[in-house]
């Protein structure tokens, strides 16, 4: 008799697990993160907010904005006039996942006159619904500074 459950067992384990298995779809495809490779014009903001009130930083300036397979660079719109300029010209590395992980290997690579620690680093969200590419990076530090980073980029490839 219990050699008789445990086959009936064994059957009943065998036909739910064969049943499950044959049951997943294979159809599933997980996409790939989407390309944002190509030159982009458009703006770039920095603001930097003190204790959650001071405004000390809110600055934005046309840009000119290329990625390649994993690598970026940034530079300051070839109209604005150098005194004028408020950004460095910046290259770096990045990677796409749910968002663009941005690291700048070169904080300055024209040397301009500019604020070196203002540029597009670090984790930036990707909003690609529109036409308009837009990334946000909002971070607070521990001494209560929020820093905002935000490019607005238009593809000009096509």
């Amino acid at each position: 008799m219990k050699k008789s459950v445990s086959i009936w067992v064994l059957l009943l384990v065998l036909v739910f697990t064969s049943s499950w298995i044959l049951s997943c779809r294979d159809d599933v495809v997980i996409p790939f993160p989407p390309s944002v490779v190509g030159n982009y014009t458009g703006i770039y903001q920095f603001v930097e907010i003190q204790g959650g009130v001071d405004t000390v930083v809110d600055t934005t300036q046309l840009i000119e904005f290329v990625f390649r397979k994993a690598v970026f660079s940034m530079d300051i719109d070839g109209s604005i006039p150098e005194s004028l300029r408020v950004f460095c010209d910046v290259q770096g590395e990045y990677e796409l996942g749910n968002g663009v992980d941005m690291t700048i290997t070169d904080s300055n690579y024209t040397r301009g006159v500019c604020t070196q620690y203002w540029g597009p680093g670090g984790y930036f969200s990707l909003d690609l619904t529109t036409d308009t590419v837009r990334m946000l990076n909002d971070q607070l530090d521990s001494l209560g500074v929020r820093r905002i980073r935000l490019l607005k980029i238009v593809n000009t490839d096509s």
